[in-house]
């Protein structure tokens, strides 16, 4: 997939001007946001359950193993 274009304004749809596609902080507002569209008033821990993670099955080691993730 090719990388979407900086268009001048906030990806999240605040209209915030930005150089980049997200105002600062407003790529987790985005990310929030999604969920909620994706899996409505769910907590995080129900929604790694729901996807097959959790003590046993690490969603941290999935992630580094798709591609270069680099989150704590």
């Amino acid at each position: 997939m090719q990388k979407p274009p900086k268009t001048g304004k906030c990806w999240c749809g605040c209209a915030k001007d930005t150089g980049s596609h997200f105002a600062s902080g407003c790529d987790r507002r985005a990310q929030q946001a999604l969920l909620e569209i994706v899996y409505g008033k769910r907590k995080t821990v129900e929604v790694l359950a729901m996807l097959g993670y959790g003590p046993e099955n690490s969603v941290l080691k999935a992630a580094k193993s798709l591609r270069d993730w680099a989150g704590d």
